[in-house]
């Protein structure tokens, strides 16, 4: 499992690390430039072995990122032509960006200073280094910046960003006004969860983490400043995590547990079939289906395996003490995809809800919450809601824009106030429940596709049914569910993916984890 830091939380592991631990600011910003002159070294290898040198243009702010452009500066003037702009505002410069322009000063290396972006050139420049900003902005961005950091982009380099792509936020992934669209980011210690939440992956291109020296969070003693680090740090799997339940050798399909699956509505049968075939596929021992008595035959024919009755006398006022004398509390429910919204579906759902079982609540399920606000008093440990971001704006009231460059936030705190797992789908997705975040770094375009959710619900419910606990079958379900989408979106393109290549992604991610 990695650690991504939000923004915030990476300035104050850079702090206690210099103040605390004792390793000079200096050292871990020679640590850094070195990083960085090693990918731009990996890109030009091309040239090296020619024997030309090639044009590095390095573009500077005044704080510790300009002082890392600096430094990879000196590190390169050997090997390539260089040109060092740095960006005269008036600011204050940093102690370690004057310490470094002593040093270029010292060796002869000229840095010109520009206060437009006429006054830069990147004719025949290969590389152009932004190391503008890095994480120390959060406000908007100013003329000045815009037009450099607008003819950054329009140049025809290869851009490398320093840290985080300047105009970036590094906390949420909102853009300030004008960002640098990096070609490759390389930043420092840990991922920063703006470069993968909001607009975030847009403008990083290969992300590069490169091991400067900081201390390992999970070693720190508690202290205010640790305690600190660790509330903005989350959590993302890898395909290395165990993520799948171990299978027995003495086993039978009573062994992995039981899904039922209410959904669809009349004629409607696709997200139903989708969710099915999705537990089944993750590998729960039983699947059973609740749908509209005119989608039976269509359930049976498509998915053969599956148990299929009709949901009709479980919308009755009495429906909730026939589920409990029908299902055992171990079993894991679905419950909304294709459902629709009508009365009927209101009441089935308010009586799965009065369960004690475990249970996923997609789609309609979510819009019938939304809508009838008496519900969410029925939400608690035991629900995990699978919203995408539009959906999560209707349960919240807020507003879609600041949903998604504050989802971290948003998801935290409805996990809070309501007990259950909360999973905000967007580019990419957060999974919370009340005592920790997993950001996830799976999947791609190709996955914006209708009946891809239908997909995640069942591949969460199979985990569920075998063992798994509500957090942990959450984020391994969203994680799977994208590295899936990238099997199939490298095999077929992202513009060819449908829900049901998923399946052929999902054989082969289980071949890959378990």
């Amino acid at each position: 499992m990695k650690t991504i830091l939000s923004g915030k939380a990476s300035k104050l592991l850079d702090k206690y690390t210099i103040e605390y631990i004792g390793i000079p600011s200096l050292v871990l910003m020679e640590r850094a430039a070195l990083k960085v002159a090693h990918e731009i070294d990996d890109h030009q290898k091309k040239d090296m072995v020619q024997n030309k040198k090639p044009l590095v243009s390095i573009v500077c702010g005044t704080g510790n990122n300009g002082a890392d452009g600096l430094a990879v500066g000196r590190i390169l003037c050997d090997k390539y032509r260089i040109k060092i702009y740095v960006i005269s505002n008036g600011h204050r410069k940093s102690s370690e960006f004057i310490k470094q322009d002593e040093i270029l000063n010292n060796l002869g290396i000229t840095i010109e200073e520009v206060s437009s972006k006429d006054d830069i050139d990147f004719t025949d420049s290969k590389v152009v280094v932004d190391a503008i900003f890095g994480i120390g902005i959060h406000g908007s961005i100013s003329d000045l910046y815009e037009g450099i950091i607008n003819k950054i982009n329009e140049s025809d380099a290869y851009i490398i960003s320093v840290d985080v792509p300047s105009g970036l936020d590094s906390d949420n992934g909102k853009c300030l006004g004008a960002t640098v669209k990096a070609d490759k980011t390389v930043t420092f210690g840990y991922t920063k969860s703006g470069l993968l939440l909001c607009d975030g992956k847009d403008y990083t291109g290969d992300v590069v983490v490169a091991d400067i020296g900081f201390v390992d969070i999970s070693k720190l003693d508690a202290s205010e400043i640790v305690n600190d680090i660790k509330n903005e740090a989350y959590r993302e799997l890898t395909k290395n995590d165990k993520l799948l339940p171990k299978r027995k050798k003495a086993s039978n399909k009573g062994s992995y547990g039981k899904v039922r699956i209410f959904a669809g509505s009349k004629d409607i049968t696709g997200a139903t079939y989708l969710s099915a075939k999705a537990s089944y596929k993750t590998g729960a021992g039983l699947v059973y289906v609740y749908t509209h008595e005119n989608n039976l035959d269509i359930i049976r024919n498509q998915l053969p395996e599956a148990i299929t009755t009709s949901y009709d006398k479980y919308i009755r006022e009495d429906g909730c003490e026939l589920l409990k004398q029908e299902i055992s509390p171990k079993d894991v429910i679905v419950i909304g995809p294709g459902l629709g919204k009508d009365e009927a579906s209101k009441n089935l759902l308010k009586n799965v809800l009065a369960l004690d079982n475990k249970k996923i609540v997609d789609a309609d399920g979510l819009n019938i919450i939304s809508e009838n606000r008496e519900l969410f008093d029925l939400i608690n440990e035991n629900v995990i809601l699978t919203p995408h971001v539009l959906e999560f704006s209707r349960l919240s009231g807020d507003d879609v824009k600041y949903i998604r460059e504050n989802i971290i936030e948003e998801a935290k705190a409805f996990s809070m106030k309501y007990g259950c797992i909360t999973i905000i789908k967007d580019a990419t997705t957060v999974i919370a429940d009340k005592d920790c975040i997993y950001i996830n770094a799976t999947g791609n375009s190709a996955m914006a596709t209708g009946g891809s959710g239908d997909v995640l619900t069942g591949v969460i419910a199979g985990l569920l049914a075998q063992g798994m606990n509500s957090i942990e079958a959450a984020a391994n379900a969203v994680f799977i569910h994208g590295f899936a989408g990238d099997i199939v979106a490298e095999k077929y393109s992202e513009y060819s993916v449908m829900a049901t290549d998923l399946f052929e992604g999902l054989q082969e991610v289980f071949k890959i984890i378990q």
